[in-house]
This record gives structure tokens, sequence and C-alpha cells, in this order.
């Protein structure tokens, strides 16, 4: 009897075992095949540039809103994003309406870059589809802004700098196909495509009564980089080299206030934009260099993505867009016979410097000694891409609350 009770108790015990372990292989086979879909839908592993996701992690994964260290949405809302971003520099700047000391506000809005995503009373108010409705509804939040200004009656002593970052990009579409971008007039190409004068040329817009004229126009080449200097001078403070002697490099902002206010006109002796060199990077690699001569304006092109045949773009979605920080082995690699164009004559890029011209020879040979000396010079910060372990999706950092 007792050997009897024991077989059985043996018995139940393997089957309790067996059925544990089936049911550990089963979550194990469960959580294998979440992650490879997971992984096969939202990563694009044949590309180099596997990191770049799916538009679903860029809404539910990538951003994070926070006042301050509070967390204010753990998952951006992304349709009122615009409207919460307003009222919070609006709010801001009624705080600064009692306070004796300047203040200086960095608004970034989300629009239009993509996702270009719309409160719902906005979509369709446009009829040139998101991208237009996004700019319609970035318009009434300027707009809100400079009537905060002059509510609170700053406008008068506030300098009000306007500027995008960077051109539209061309060849993002929406899960519906429909396209996310804008449009670069007659700029050939856009975001993303190295550059391309469509992802490089923005406007730049500046109000400063009294001091900037109304209705003053400049058309020479300027950067993101010199804003910095630029209001430094506007507001009579030191220029950077006095605020920070011992910073490792020096900054490479030129302040162009003197061309805003009328003490220097472009090309003379005193702009402070003659003999300016901008590099263009992708990455870690400059596809193109523009030199003001204050008489032309040159760009050469080292690098160029490699278009479809007839026209600016790789191709459509994420996946298949232009990717020129991935360098030559991915891109056309021209550095031995530049193309180089004069924009103050052919600002859309037209038609090519003949490379068998003095003018090409000299040009050419006085920017790549510039790009060579440049290189010597400043030296590459290691890229927080370069561990692959650093861009896996860790959401489990995320700030949720």
């Amino acid at each position: 009897m007792i050997a009897v009770t024991l077989v059985v108790v043996t018995a139940s015990l393997f089957w309790l075992q067996l059925k544990c372990m089936a049911v550990f292989v089963s979550v194990i086979l469960l959580l294998f095949s979440f992650t490879s879909w997971f992984i096969l839908s939202h990563y694009d592993l044949r590309s180099p540039a596997w990191p770049v996701v799916s538009n679903w992690m860029v809404y539910n994964f990538d951003c994070v809103v926070m006042n301050g260290t509070s967390v204010l949405h753990p998952i951006i809302q992304l349709e009122t994003l615009n409207e919460d971003m307003v009222n919070s520099t609006v709010t801001f700047l009624q705080s600064q309406q009692q306070s004796t000391r300047p203040f200086l506000a960095v608004h970034s809005f989300g629009h239009v870059h993509t996702p270009t995503v719309s409160a719902p009373h906005n979509r369709g108010r446009s009829r040139h589809g998101r991208y237009g409705d996004n700019v319609e509804e970035m318009d009434d939040g300027v707009a809100a802004v400079l009537a905060a200004l002059d509510a609170l009656s700053f406008t008068n002593s506030t300098i009000v700098y306007f500027v995008s970052d960077h051109g539209a990009i061309l060849e993002a579409l929406h899960s519906d196909g429909q396209r996310l971008g804008g449009h670069n007039g007659l700029f050939k190409g856009g975001k993303t495509q190295g550059g391309m004068e469509g992802g490089i040329r923005v406007p730049g817009i500046i109000r400063y009564p009294g001091v900037v004229t109304p209705g003053t126009e400049l058309s020479v080449p300027t950067s993101l980089l010199d804003v910095l200097p630029t209001l430094l001078d506007l507001v009579g403070l030191p220029p950077v080299s006095q605020l920070l002697p011992h910073a490792s490099q020096p900054l490479d902002g030129v302040s162009f206030s003197s061309l805003l206010t009328g003490a220097a006109s472009p090309g003379s002796q005193e702009d402070p934009m003659k003999g300016r060199v901008l590099l263009h990077h992708s990455g870690r690699y400059v596809s193109a260099v523009r030199y003001n001569t204050g008489n032309h304006v040159y760009k050469m092109h080292v690098l160029r993505p490699k278009f479809k045949e007839g026209s600016y773009q790789c191709g459509w979605g994420l996946a298949s867009m232009c990717k020129p920080w991935l360098g030559p082995d991915h891109n056309n690699n021209i550095t031995d016979n530049p193309l180089l164009f004069d924009l103050s004559k052919d600002p859309y890029e037209d038609s090519p410097i003949a490379n068998t011209t003095h003018e090409y020879v000299d040009v050419v040979r006085f920017m790549k000694n510039y790009v060579k000396e440049w290189h010597n010079r400043v030296p590459y910060p290691p890229s927080l891409l370069s561990v692959t372990e650093d861009v896996y999706l860790l959401p489990w950092l995320q700030p949720f609350m």
C-alpha cells in the first residue's frame, strides 16, 4: 500500500513538473515571438540606420513633456502640444511683468516638424493637408505670443527672432500615404539630404523696435550659430570670448548685428560675414561648404545622396529616405571632382561652374584647404550612437508617473 502511494505521488510530481516546464517554454516562446515581431515591425534592421523607428514609436516612446523636473505628460499629447507650449510661454511672460531683470524665452514649436499632428478643431482648415494645418496652427501660436508681448507692454523693449532650423522634409509619409513634409519652392532637396539647399536655406525674421528698421532685408548667409553672439551685441553685453574666456574651443558664431542696425552694409569692408565659411555636416561628414567672399556666395558639394533618376528624393518613407550621415559608402562621394555653384547668381543651383575655369580651380582649392585645416583644428566628439546598447529602447528609463 505504501509502495503504491509513493508511485502515485512520484507520478503526480512528474506530471506537475512537465506542466510547469510546458508553461515556462510557452512563456519564453511567447516573449520571443512578441520581441521578434516588435523589432521587425518598428526597427529597420536592413539598414545601417536601424535605430530609425516607426511612427508608433515616435508617438509613444520618443517624447516626455516635462516642466522642470515634473512630468506633465509621460506620453506626449501631440494634439494639444502646440497650445500647451504657447500657454506655458504666455504664462512665463506674464510672470516677468513685475520683474526689473531682462528675460530670455526660447519657444521651440513642435510644428511643423513631423509627425504633423494638429488639434482636432484645426484639422482640415488648410487645403494643403496636415502640413498646412500645422502651419496655420503654428501661426496662431506666434500671434498669441506677440499679443502677450503687446498686452504686457514688452514689445518696444523685446527682441523677437523667428527662425527655422532646417527646410522641409520631402520623403516623409504618414501611414495612410499622405505626405507629411512641406515644400521648398525652387530650392533643390530638403531635410536629411546633406548639403542640398532646400534643407538648409530658411528665412529668419527679427523684430527690435527702434533698433532694427522695419522692412530691412538681408540676403547674406548666416547660421543658427550666430544667434548667441548677435543677441549679445544687440543688448550691449560682452562677446562670448569674454564671457567664456576659458572655453576649450572658440565658438563658431559671428554677430551680424551691424548688418541689422545699418552700421555695416553687405559686401563692405565692415561686413562681418565677408570671408565667412560655413560647413554643412551630415553627422560626422561634410556634405557641402559655403564661402561668402562679399561679392559671391560659393557652395561646393562633396557628398551627395543617391537620388532616384529625375528627382531629388531617394525614396518614400523612413526606410528608403536619403541618409547622408552614413557617409561615402552610402552616398555619392564627389570630393575629387566637387560641384561648385555661385549662389549669388544661381540660388537654385541649376548651373554648376565648369571645372575647367580658373574660378572653379581657385575657389575649390581654397575651400578644400579650409576643410582640411578645420579637421586638423577641431576634433569630433564621440558619437552618442556609437555604442549599440545606447540606442536600444529602454522604456523603463522613461519617467512614467
